[in-house]
């Protein structure tokens, strides 16, 4: 565009810039989103684990039990203040986190939460 052609020039040119800004920020956002759906997935098929059968009366698999549960619980607390630390924009949000209707289970299998 030429400026003295089109006197919205300089307009057009700083939203151009400013939309470039918005989404990089929503690509963050996103990735962010994407990161903390894949850790509450490991963190629920741990506690499934946990919840499942095969609890042994042994007491070294009771003690791995107790110090596992506790660990998931850690790792929980340590999410949500992760999550209730961030400035969420206000606005609606698609129930499971993710865009295309892909899931968080599917796209987050076989993941492991990782240290804290």
């Amino acid at each position: 565009m030429d400026q003295q052609n089109n006197p919205n020039a300089a307009s057009v040119a700083r939203t151009r810039t400013l939309l470039t800004a918005v989404a990089i920020g929503a690509e963050r956002l996103e990735s962010a989103a994407h990161l903390t759906f894949c850790r509450l997935a490991a963190l629920r098929e741990k506690l499934a684990r946990l919840e499942g059968p095969g609890g042994s009366g042994e007491p070294k698999v009771g003690k791995a039990a107790r110090m596992d549960a506790s660990t998931v619980c850690h790792e929980a607390k340590v999410l949500l203040r992760y999550v209730s630390s961030r400035q969420w924009p206000a606005g609606r949000f698609v129930a499971n986190g993710c865009r295309r209707g892909r899931s968080p289970a599917r796209t987050c299998s076989g993941t492991s939460s990782g240290g804290s």
